[in-house]
């Protein structure tokens, strides 16, 4: 292998050293992003950057699966590349197109779900993603930093921005990753742009539990850049003040997440099916209907260890009723049965109730991928010999 192919980019030694500093000081929205009526658009200069740094010379395929107003398309163009961008919200992707001057080039703006980005890219097909997801549900709620009012993001059902559990929010996220995660190239990066989140007494280190969830369906979380924005804060109040002091927030976080070069997709998958299985153990998913429901197909069967056969609907509320229990996975193999099609095998252990002995289970699950995401067709349960 030549020198130039295994060059990270292309930058030259004196760019290379300015841009590994941390923190980014000098980067300014233009005028043009600074009208746009967007609650949460990033500069395209930003993404520039991050397209310059993580992509190697011969990469192509850019992919924001958050894309809003198309700053990671845009530069996408810019610099020659092939841009896909993704979001729910139809009024965003127009103003997107109109910032590509109606000429797309080899890019793609998509209204879809992020969830769905399978259905739109190819597995191993993408050589970059710079994204920036929902802050989870702050954009409806009132801002006492800069008393900006309420902008929410829009209606749609499909907005992971109005999740009110964190945890599921997380969770959600996690789903999305694991997506993009087949869709990224062995190698690629995945740089997700993020505030940490403060609600009244509760901080919430966003970044760094967001990319807890991303290790989880198997990037590997190999830096971060701090994104200095005190330069477009002129409204700061004194938070707390004079009882409790707290700390107004002018950066955010851009995320260097990789996926790693001798990963195959496969081993990705089986990885993003043991979070979710473990995801189904916890007691406050199987609370949440909404959640249960969007990992069980709507053919979903389950063989249970008494002989009785439970539909979609009888999981989910039979699952809502159980008293909390802590479960433990162990023994987890996942194994292909088909294209979009997965056989999971696992030994569940319960801690005991009421001072007895834990609970011992063999399952097995048949996941499917539909419509871009991973739900089970089938499940059955046998108590097992300790």
């Amino acid at each position: 292998m030549s020198q130039d192919a295994r060059r990270a980019n292309s930058l030259d030694g004196k760019t290379w050293t300015r841009h590994s500093i941390s923190v980014w000081s000098d980067i300014r929205k233009s005028k043009e992003e600074l009208a746009l009526k967007h609650p949460a658009v990033f500069p395209a200069e930003l993404v520039e950057r991050l397209i310059e740094c993580f992509l190697p010379p011969k990469g192509r395929v850019v992919l924001d699966p958050f894309c809003g107003l198309g700053s990671t398309v845009v530069a996408a163009q810019k610099l020659g590349r092939s841009g896909i961008g993704l979001d729910i919200n139809r009024e965003y992707l127009e103003l997107a197109r109109a910032r590509l001057k109606g000429e797309e080039d080899g890019c793609r703006l998509i209204q879809a779900d992020a969830r769905d980005v399978l259905s739109h890219v190819e597995p191993e097909s993408v050589d970059l993603v710079v994204t920036s997801p929902p802050y989870w549900d702050v954009l409806t709620r009132r801002r006492t930093a800069d008393r900006k009012e309420v902008r929410n993001y829009g209606d749609e059902a499909t907005d992971l921005g109005r999740i009110s559990d964190y945890a599921e929010f997380l969770a959600a996220l996690r789903e999305v990753f694991g997506r993009v995660f087949e869709a990224l190239r062995p190698g690629a990066y995945c740089l997700v742009i993020v505030m940490d989140i403060r609600k009244k007494k509760e901080f919430h280190p966003f970044h760094a539990d967001l990319a807890a969830e991303m290790e989880k369906v198997g990037y590997i979380w190999d830096d971060l850049i701090i994104w200095d924005r005190r330069h477009e804060y002129n409204n700061f109040r004194p938070l707390g003040y004079p009882w409790v002091f707290r700390i107004n927030k002018a950066h955010e976080y851009v995320l260097i997440l990789q996926k790693p070069k001798d990963q195959s997709t496969q081993e990705a998958i089986g990885k993003q099916l043991g979070a979710l299985e473990e995801e189904l153990l916890r007691p406050d998913i199987r609370r949440s209907a909404d959640r249960t429901a969007a990992l069980l197909a709507d053919e979903f069967v389950e063989f249970g260890s008494s002989g009785r056969v439970y539909s979609k609907q009888d999981a989910i509320e039979g699952m809502a009723k159980e008293a909390p229990a802590r479960w433990v996975v162990s023994d987890f193999k996942a194994v292909p049965l088909d294209r979009g099609v997965v056989l999971v095998t696992y030994r569940a252990t319960r801690d005991g109730a009421g001072g007895g002995p834990p609970f011992e289970s063999l399952r097995s699950s048949v996941w499917r991928a539909i419509g871009g995401r991973w739900q089970i067709v089938f499940h059955q349960g046998t108590p097992a010999q300790r």
